[in-house]
Order: structure tokens, then sequence, then C-alpha cells
């Protein structure tokens, strides 16, 4: 994570990302590339951005490059900024929740990037000494790509951030039968359980992660990570993301988009480097 982009609403108080991200990468970043902007009232010029900003980022991190923006400027400057550049990962703050029929910012950039995302919680928390990574055991080439991308990423932020690794799989219900009641979670565990925690077994091991806290458990994967992070005290989730567009999308929904909304965490996605 040495070249970073990171996105920063400059007039809101409540956005703490900068002052954060040491705590977040510990010392791995090297390049910080700023897109700043205003959500109301007078926006700032370059100098004021970055003056700003530089007395917030810890030390000795420099800003290399300070883009300004605008709430309504804000998507488009952001993929014109990542698309002339090579980032190893994109910051930035989560955005408010929004109407059921209106797409969020945090959602559609998850979508159109494909570098790695990290959504910061909208508050400070105390700070932990564990993480979660989330895997699919589905047996498609694409997610057991995306599996190995979130544990390669997991397995070096739980060492350069010295934090206890727990490594977790959900074995899914329908939203519809999880609403109904249609299927009972114990069950699928009795069923799918002994077999799932031995494929997450052998997926740990062939990463060297064996040291790793394995959890399975069944129900809404949404729901289901917010329980196992709490459980876990972990602070931060790492979630891998196939990116739906269009109708798919809105129909089936996106796993992350969901831990982004509900969870008060920090949660770094992962988009697979793969066409899909």
């Amino acid at each position: 994570m040495q070249n970073i982009l990171v996105i920063w609403e400059y007039d809101n108080p409540h956005d703490n990302v900068l002052s954060r991200i040491r705590h977040l990468l510990g010392d791995s970043v090297e390049h910080l590339t700023l897109v700043g902007y205003a959500s109301g009232g007078a926006g700032k010029t370059e100098a004021e951005v970055r003056t700003a900003a530089g007395e917030i980022i810890p030390q000795p991190l420099q800003i290399d490059k300070v883009v300004l923006s605008s709430a309504d400027t804000l998507e488009q400057d952001i993929m014109a900024t990542s698309e002339a550049q090579a980032f190893d990962l994109l910051i930035k703050s989560a955005a408010p929740k929004t109407s059921l029929f209106t797409t969020s910012i945090d959602a559609k950039l998850l979508r159109q990037l494909r570098l790695p995302k990290l959504i910061c919680a909208n508050h400070r928390r105390k700070s932990g000494n564990a993480m979660l990574a989330t895997v699919d055991l589905s047996d498609d080439a694409l997610q057991s790509a995306i599996n190995d991308q979130v544990l390669t990423a997991a397995g070096e932020l739980s060492k350069s951030l010295h934090k206890e690794l727990n490594i977790a799989y959900v074995i899914p219900i329908k939203r519809t039968d999880y609403e109904l009641e249609l299927s009972d979670p114990m069950v699928l565990m009795r069923k799918h359980g002994p077999a799932a925690t031995e494929k997450l077994k052998q997926l740990a091991a062939r990463h060297n992660l064996q040291s790793a806290k394995l959890h399975v458990s069944a129900g809404l994967p949404e729901i289901e990570i917010g329980t196992l992070a709490k459980a876990s005290k972990s602070d931060l989730v790492v979630v891998g993301s196939v990116g739906r567009k269009g109708l798919k999308g809105l129909l089936l929904g996106n796993t992350a988009e969901r831990v982004i909304e509900n969870l008060k965490r920090d949660v770094l996605v992962i988009r697979p480097t793969t066409q899909d």
C-alpha cells in the first residue's frame, strides 16, 4: 500500500480519514494524492487545502498532489484521478446512507473502480488488536481469485498492523428465506458446517495463515459478518466484491455494499483484478 488516493471532505469536522491513515495502514504509505472537496459553503484553494491537510496527516508523510473537487463533481474527479495514475488503494470516509432508490457514491466507486477501497467508519473507535477477513467458498473461479486477493491483503495487514487475524465464511441464506424464516441456520450448519470448516482450513493453510482464527456460520452475510466482527473485537473487516452493475446489481445486491452500510467498522473492499 505504498501509493494511496485519499478522499477528504475538508469542511466536514467528522471526516477523520487523514488523522487515521497511520492507524489504518501503519508505515507502509510512501506517496499520497489528495482529492479535497466541500459539501457546502465556500471552497478552499489548493494551497489552503494542502496547508489544512498537512496539519492533520501524520508526519513525516507528505502530500504529493492535491486535486480540488466538489460534491457535485466528486465521482467524476475521483474516476479521472484514478485513471491518470496507478494507485494501490483508495481511502475515504463512509458516505451517509441513501434512500432505497439512490445509489451512494461509495457503492458507485465499489462497482466502477478495481483498485482496493478502504471505507472508514464515520466515528472514532478505540483501536482494536484484531481484524476479520471474509471469504466465499462457492465453487467459482472468479470467487476463488477474490478469496486469494482478500487473504493476501489481510495477511499483509495483520502483520504490518500487528493485529490478530480472523477468517470467516458465512453459509448464505437467501434474504427472502431469511425474512420468511424458511431456512434454519442451525440446520444449514449441521448439514454444511463440517465440510465448510475443512475447506476453510485448507484455504488458510494454502496462504500460510494457519495461526488465524477460523469462523463458520450461517445466515445473511452482512448480518453475520457484523456479528463475527463484534465477537472477535475486529476493528477492520476485509471483504471481496464482484462489483455487480446495472439491473443485476440492483436485484441481487452486493454484499460489500450492504456490509459498509450496516457495519460500524472500517471496511477494506477487494475487487478482482481479472475481468468479470
